[in-house]
């Protein structure tokens, strides 16, 4: 027994210890598995809500603006800069392509050079400043040069004729482009000055006769300011004055009035509501018998030697400043005293007056253009048909 479990192992002994064999070959690849079917698409996702727009912006704008008066230092006129934002701030209106007074956020001046348009004439005599135009022309007496004026509107004058010794005034309309004169109406008084209130419009005028002397107004109101209605000549009485007469009246940009009186030529405010003249200067045995307020309110005074004088109308000062016969053709002009008068007012840069020729009844109209020299240079006598055409003023 013990001997068959010694063979039997030994067999197997023998067995295990045997030469390992080659390797096999590798088998044959797999067939490629069949693509699965592709999966449905899945479903859109809800779009986001779209954000609120923002606050549209507003322009920001840069102005530039000249203006041809004295200011700020400047002799010449002046410049004005100007910066904001277009978004109506204080009241302005947004996004209208103007900067109104709230919307500026920056501001500045500067001088302008004495004739920006080089063409003779400084920026404040210039009918044109920012256009060349060394002729000066203005067919329609506006104020504004023909290369720089983009209408020409009828240009006008009120007139009255001389009246006394039982006589009354009569209103006219003139028209300076065609020359032609309409008839307004009889204004009932004898008048001696016409000036238009800038501030309504107004048409005023002075009677003629010293205070108290009722017996050389037709309409028996000596040394009296009337209202001149404009649509039928008729005069209404404003106040009765303390002084008179004045021969020539003229009002400031304000409204307020001065006269100058005949009886020795005495300059003063006049209180239109109350008739009271208060006296500031006085110049004897002138003659003076035109007056008139240039655009810086000082007041031109012509007396009856056709010397011109500057007054100022806050002291009283006056100071002559040229004869006008002086720069003009004696043929159009002659001095007033004894002979010859210019009665008339300024304005747009020209001096408009009615020479009265004593005793023949048929004066002219001149019309003389202001000058930088500082004396109006008359620039046509002209012929009218108006019979003892005596005073004339503009019409705004």
């Amino acid at each position: 027994m013990l001997l068959r479990n010694m063979t039997v192992l030994a067999l197997i002994l023998t067995a295990c210890e045997g030469p390992v064999g080659p390797q096999g070959d590798p088998g044959p690849q797999g067939d490629q598995g069949i693509q699965g079917e592709k999966g449905d698409k899945g479903d859109k996702g809800d779009q986001g809500d779209q954000g609120d727009q923002g606050d549209a912006g507003f322009n920001a704008i840069i102005e530039t603006e000249n203006v041809f008066e004295r200011g700020f230092g400047c002799d010449f006129g002046y410049l004005v800069w100007r910066a904001g934002i277009d978004d109506g701030a204080d009241g302005g209106t947004a996004d209208d392509g103007i900067l109104q007074d709230g919307e500026v956020d920056a501001e500045t001046t500067m001088c302008l050079a004495p004739d920006i348009d080089d063409d003779g004439f400084d920026n404040l005599f210039d009918n044109c400043p920012e256009d060349a135009n060394e002729d000066q022309a203005d067919a329609d007496f506006d104020g504004i040069g023909e290369v720089c004026d983009t209408a020409s509107d009828p240009a006008e004058l009120y007139v009255i004729t001389r009246g006394g010794g039982g006589s009354t005034s009569s209103l006219y309309v003139y028209d300076l482009i065609s020359g032609t004169a309409t008839l307004v109406g009889d204004t009932g008084h004898a008048l001696v000055s016409l000036a238009v209130d800038p501030t309504d419009g107004t048409l005023y005028s002075t009677v003629r006769g010293f205070t108290g002397e009722s017996d050389y107004d037709p309409g028996g109101c000596d040394g009296c300011l009337v209202e001149l209605d404009t649509a039928t000549g008729a005069a209404t009485l404003v106040a009765e004055l303390d002084t008179a007469p004045f021969p020539s009246i003229t009002f400031l940009s304000d409204g307020s009035l001065y006269g100058l009186t005949e009886d020795g030529d005495t300059l003063g405010e006049i209180d239109a509501s109350t008739g009271v003249f208060t006296a500031m200067s006085r110049r004897m045995s002138s003659y003076g018998h035109s007056m008139c307020t240039r655009d810086d309110d000082m007041i031109w005074w012509l007396n009856g030697d056709g010397q011109l004088f500057e007054m100022d109308p806050d002291t009283g000062e006056d100071v002559s400043i040229g004869n006008v016969q002086d720069v003009s053709d004696p043929e159009l002009f002659e001095p007033a005293y004894g002979d010859y008068g210019i009665r008339g007012q300024c304005n747009n840069g020209f001096w408009f007056g009615a020479e009265i020729t004593y005793g023949d009844g048929n004066p002219r109209l001149i019309i003389a253009r202001m000058t930088q020299s500082g004396v109006p240079s008359i620039i046509e006598g002209r012929e009218w048909s108006i019979t003892n055409g005596h005073y004339v003023t503009w019409v705004p």
